[in-house]
Parts: C-alpha cells; sequence; structure tokens
C-alpha cells in the first residue's frame, strides 16, 4: 500500500506542477522580450542614459543669455546716521527697490561647446550603456533559461526511467508468482526504483529552483503561475558548425559592433574635448551684461499710512536707469585647479586607451574560447550519440533476456544505468551546445535572439 501511495506522489507531481502553469509557458523569445521591458538593471540604466541627457541640456543651455528680477521692499526704523550733518536722527523710511538683470556669455575659447561636444559623447555612451547591460542581461537570461530546460528535460529523464523500472517490477511480481525467480531480482528493481524516485523529486525540485530564479531576473511577480517551453535544442546547420572552425573571422566582426569597445571610444572623445574645456578656461572670457533698476523712499515717520506711498510713481520714474556693457574676466590664479584637472583627465584617457585593449583581448578570448567550447560540445555529442545508441541497443537485448528469465535484475540495473547515464550526457552536450552558438550569434550580430 505504501508504494502504491508512493507510485501515486510520483506520477502526480509533475502533473501537478505543469498543468498549473499551462496558462503562462513563456518560450525563450518571450523572456527575452520581457526583460528587455522589466529587468530592474535594464531600467536603472535607462534612467542613467535620462539622466544624461538632461545633463547635456543643462550643458547645451548655458550658451543662452541668463535673466533674472528681483524686488526688496524695507521699512526702516529706528537711528541713523544723517548724510548731512553726521549727526544720528530718529527716522523710519519706507524703500522698495526693483531690478532687471542678466548676462549673455560672447568669447570663451570654446571652453563651453567643448563642454557640450564632452556631455554629448556622455550622452551617447549612456544609450549605448544601456544596450550593454540589456546584453549583459539577456545573455544571463538565456542561461539561466537553459539551466531551466536542462532540469525539465531530465525530469522526462527521469520519468522515462521510473516507468521502465515499474514495468520490470511488474513482470517480477508475474515471475514470482508462477515461481519462475526469488525475490531477491525483486528487491534490487524496489532499491532501484526507490533510487530513481528520489532522483525525480531532485530534479523537480532543481527546475523549480530554476524558474524562482528565471522569475527573479525576468522581475516576474513569484504569485503568478509560471513554465517554459522548452526550444527546439538541434536548430543549428552544417555553415554554424563550420564557422566555429574560424574564430578569427568571428572576432573580426564582432569588434565591428562590440557595444564596450564603443563606449570606450566615446568616452575617451568625451575626456579629450573635456580637456580642451579645461585648456579654454585659462583664456579671458568675455560676456555680454544688461541691468534695469529703480528706487523709492520715503520718510514715514508721524505720517499715516495712505502717505506712505506718496510720490512712488514720480520717484521710481526718476530713479530708473538702465546698464549695458560687456564683462570682462581674465583668470589669474586658481590655486592649480585647471592643472590638476587636465593632468588626471590626460590620466584618464590613458586608463581608458589601456581598457580598450583589455576589452579587446577579452572579446577574443570569449569568442576563441565559446568557439572551441561550442566545437568540442559537436564532436562530443556525436560521439555520445553513438554511446546513447549502443546503450540502448545493449539495454533492449538485456531486457529481452530479463523478460524470458534468462538473466538477474543485476544486469538489467546495469544497463538501464549506463543506458540514463548516456541520456543525461547527450542532453548536457545538446543544451550546451545550443547555448554556446547562442553567444556565437551574438558575437557575429550583436543581439541576442
Amino acid at each position: 500500500m505504501l508504494r502504491s501511495l508512493l507510485f501515486l506522489v510520483i506520477f502526480l507531481l509533475p502533473f501537478l506542477i505543469f498543468a498549473q502553469s499551462t496558462q503562462t509557458t513563456w518560450d525563450l523569445n518571450t523572456c527575452l522580450a520581457y526583460a528587455r521591458e522589466n529587468n530592474i538593471n535594464i531600467k536603472q540604466a535607462d534612467i542613467q542614459a535620462k539622466i544624461e541627457q538632461v545633463q547635456l541640456r543643462e550643458t547645451k543651455n548655458s550658451l543662452l543669455p541668463t535673466a533674472s528680477i528681483s524686488s526688496m521692499q524695507v521699512v526702516q526704523f529706528g537711528r541713523t546716521i544723517d548724510p548731512n550733518t553726521n549727526n544720528f536722527i530718529d527716522i523710519n523710511i519706507l524703500a522698495s527697490r526693483f531690478q532687471f538683470s542678466g548676462a549673455m556669455p560672447l568669447v570663451n575659447f570654446g571652453g563651453i561647446k567643448n563642454l557640450i561636444r564632452a556631455e554629448k559623447n556622455n550622452a551617447d555612451a549612456a544609450i549605448l550603456n544601456t544596450e550593454n547591460t540589456s546584453n549583459d542581461v539577456l545573455l544571463t537570461v538565456t542561461a539561466y533559461f537553459m539551466r531551466a530546460v536542462l532540469s525539465k528535460e531530465q525530469i522526462k529523464l527521469y520519468e522515462l526511467d521510473l516507468k521502465k523500472t515499474k514495468l520490470q517490477i511488474d513482470l517480477l511480481k508475474e515471475a514470482i508468482l508462477m515461481g519462475a525467480t526469488g525475490s531477491l531480482n525483486l528487491h534490487r528493481l524496489q532499491t532501484r526504483n526507490a533510487l530513481d524516485s528520489v532522483n525525480y523529486i531532485d530534479a523537480i525540485t532543481n527546475y523549480q529552483n530554476s524558474i524562482i530564479a528565471l522569475q527573479a531576473l525576468l522581475n516576474v511577480d513569484f504569485k503568478n503561475q509560471f513554465s517554459i517551453e522548452s526550444p527546439v535544442l538541434d536548430n543549428y546547420d552544417a555553415q554554424s558548425i563550420s564557422e566555429l572552425k574560424t574564430p578569427e573571422l568571428i572576432y573580426e566582426i564582432a569588434l565591428k559592433q562590440n557595444v564596450k569597445s564603443k563606449i570606450n571610444i566615446l568616452q575617451t572623445t568625451s575626456y579629450q574635448y573635456k580637456i580642451k574645456s579645461t585648456l579654454g578656461s585659462r583664456y579671458p572670457n568675455l560676456s555680454f551684461v544688461y541691468n534695469a533698476s529703480s528706487l523709492f523712499a520715503n520718510i514715514i515717520k508721524d505720517k499715516p499710512v495712505k502717505q506712505w506711498w506718496e510720490g512712488y510713481g514720480a520717484q521710481m520714474s526718476t530713479n530708473f536707469n538702465q546698464i549695458i556693457g560687456f564683462n570682462l574676466n581674465i583668470p589669474i590664479a586658481n590655486n592649480g585647479v585647471l592643472k590638476t584637472t587636465y593632468s588626471r583627465d590626460k590620466l584618464v584617457i590613458k586608463g581608458l586607451l589601456n581598457e580598450k585593449n583589455g576589452i579587446e583581448v577579452e572579446l577574443k578570448k570569449n569568442i576563441y574560447s565559446a568557439s572551441s567550447l561550442a566545437l568540442g560540445a559537436y564532436l562530443k555529442m556525436n560521439e555520445v550519440r553513438k554511446t546513447v545508441e549502443s546503450s540502448q541497443a545493449v539495454f533492449d537485448m538485456v531486457f529481452e533476456h530479463f523478460k524470458l528469465g534468462g538473466i538477474g535484475s543485476q544486469e538489467l540495473i546495469m544497463a538501464q544505468d549506463d543506458l540514463l547515464k548516456a541520456k543525461q550526457v547527450l542532453l548536457s552536450n545538446i543544451i550546451d551546445l545550443y547555448f554556446k552558438l547562442k553567444m556565437i550569434d551574438f558575437y557575429k550580430t550583436g543581439q541576442i535572439r
């Protein structure tokens, strides 16, 4: 009774898991599309790109004229100095002042324009960084997805293995009833069945954990039922395999569209413009300035409130004055700020050039490594297929002898183990090759698809 209940739980468990999520079964392309829109890291990179765009607009606006209006309304109480007699007098005064002022840069030896060019490169680099972040995330999504596919396919292998063992147990029970064999073979198969059941449950647990990790990466609510649809794993052609033998050609294609290299070039160019802007700051800069103001003042001591504003219009008209002119600013000393800024930016450029070499070396290493591993996985897969075919033939022959009572359960278990292991290795090779070819395709096209 206990064994029957165990069999029931084992066989119903995957149906309970997968049936709940049939309404939200996602393939790889669906996961990639969802990640592009919802992954937290991609969202953060997009926000940073928008911040850089705002910074660019702010820098461009520094070329525009400024204007401000100020107003001051005061009442002075108490003692003050009479400018005529230089004696203290007790007087209360109401005063109003209005002023309009502003300035517009005219000449700054390219300081602002070069700074705008620098910020433009920063903004473009931030946009590319969003793409780079997206690529990193999508590669990780693909890796997580294929890990879940591996677990899902392993569940199928263990399902099939358990069915085989159950069939063998049923055959042995019939043979025991007829007195054709003893119970030792049955105990061996039941032990094997228990071990397979444990492996089966582990595979289901691994699948569930892989799904949870994928949901977190995609930023999918864990309350939602979620399952995946396995892709066609042998979706490759002879040309894609042949290209693995020429990684240098793949590298030359990939280098032209490598996002990290483009970001590095934009950042280097940005600092070159910053240096030009810094050098421009050493020279005089000229601005056009303008100002208009007027003043009203009235003694209000011992006067009723209605007389406080007497003569307001006449005074404001009389005191109205305007100023237009030019402001020349000649830098003389700035505590070495320009020199240190210049030196720092030169070092940053030197670091970016070293980083460029590092990016190229890393890219070449990744392509050569991925090509080698993919080619190795392909060759190994073909050999493992032969092993699976051979193991299958051996198992079929052993099973036929087992049914006829000409062989014991120990030999059958060994043949079944060999077949299961060969299938597991083949499955791992197929999925590994699928992922490596995805990476090679990404290097060639610059897209995860």
